[in-house]
């Protein structure tokens, strides 16, 4: 396995300069990414650029999945945060003991809905929030970003 940063450069965009390149490499170090193993054989995700939450709740269904029914959504006593665009929101989950935390969460076009990073990685909204931006930022230029098993990149 080879050690590198959770974004690659896009081959559709312009080459950036090299202190814009650092920029964001230092950006993305502040929002908590850092370097990390990489499994090559990792599963590849299509995050879908939805217009809002309800979207990704109507594809969802759609699909037959059932992550956003009501039901579900109480018995894992889970709320839903802000959507951030290129299919990325935040979730929490109270688990048995009543301690709440927070996941970072990447939609498809199906409305599959899949965790960036652990779940319940997050102990705070505010920690999983600067993350979940930063992500939907860096999905939305075209970068391909991951989480060490996943490779997350936006569908066009």
């Amino acid at each position: 396995m080879s050690t590198k940063y959770k974004q690659e450069a896009p081959n559709t965009t312009p080459a950036l300069s090299t202190a814009l390149a650092i920029a964001y490499l230092v950006s993305a170090k502040r929002a908590g990414f850092k370097a990390i193993d990489i499994d090559p054989a990792a599963e590849q995700v299509a995050a879908h650029d939805f217009s809002g939450l309800y979207r990704i709740e109507e594809a969802n269904a759609a699909s037959g999945f059932h992550w956003f029914k009501p039901d579900t959504l109480r018995f894992f006593r889970c709320r839903l945060g802000e959507y951030w665009g290129a299919g990325v929101f935040v979730s929490s989950e109270t688990d048995p003991f009543g301690v709440r935390a927070y996941s970072v969460r990447v939609a498809d076009a199906s409305g599959q809905v899949h965790t960036f990073g652990e779940f319940h990685e997050h102990e705070s909204s505010r920690t999983a929030t600067a993350i979940a931006k930063r992500l939907a930022h860096f999905l939305t230029l075209g970068y391909t970003m991951t989480d060490g098993k996943k490779f997350f990149k936006l569908a066009r």
